[in-house]
Order: structure tokens, then C-alpha cells, then sequence
């Protein structure tokens, strides 16, 4: 049987030992069943922890979201091109959170542009 190398504990451990994951070359994964277990439980609490903590930050911001997701639902505002670059495939840049409803229409480039080049 082939041994395969676990990048967690460094041991070479039996094919059964890892999960089957096809997009790697070899077709397994580059962690054992036990080591991904223990990464997977430490890895979700750690990003509950994250998500908890964003939602009590940014708790203005979310409303906004959810404010333009509803009022696109409701047909109270429409998607509109990118303003940029005139993509049909949109997200709603909000430049003030106090106002909800005021958005800029931005592609995913654009969108990240504008919050990583303040």
C-alpha cells in the first residue's frame, strides 16, 4: 500500500488514513483524517469567533447591506453597469453607511480598488 506524507504531524501514514481530494496530484489530501479533524474543529471555532466579532464592529455596515438586498428585492432599487468600467455583474459600494440606499454600482475590480487604495 502507498504511503503518503502528512504536512501537519510529518508522519508517512497509509492512503486510507488521508481524505480523497482529486484536485491534488496524487488524489489525496495534504492532511491526515486525524490532523484534519483537529484542524477543522480549531479552524470553525476560530471563525465563529471572527464572524461574532464582526457582526458587533460593524453593525452599521450590515444594516446597509441588508437595507440594499432587501430594497433590490422589493424592486425599490435596481442594479445598474459598473460605473467604471460598464460590467453587467455588480456590487453596491456604499461611500456613506448613514445612507443605505445611496450606492455606487462597482464590478468586484473596481470594488476592491477603491477599498484597498485609500
Amino acid at each position: 500500500m502507498k504511503k503518503y506524507h502528512c504536512y501537519l504531524c510529518k508522519k508517512y501514514k497509509s492512503e486510507n488514513e488521508f481524505v480523497i481530494d482529486k484536485n491534488r496530484g496524487n488524489g489525496v489530501s495534504s492532511r491526515c483524517n486525524s490532523c484534519k479533524k483537529k484542524y477543522d474543529k480549531r479552524r470553525t471555532k476560530n471563525r465563529g469567533d471572527y464572524f461574532k466579532e464582526y457582526r458587533k464592529n460593524n453593525k452599521e455596515k450590515l444594516s446597509a447591506k441588508y437595507q440594499v438586498a432587501y430594497a433590490i428585492k422589493k424592486g425599490l432599487l435596481k442594479k445598474e453597469p459598473c460605473e467604471i468600467c460598464g460590467k453587467i455583474k455588480v456590487v453596491a459600494h456604499h461611500p456613506d453607511y448613514s445612507k443605505p440606499l445611496k450606492v455606487i454600482w462597482l464590478c468586484h475590480k473596481h470594488h476592491m480598488a477603491i477599498h484597498f487604495n485609500k
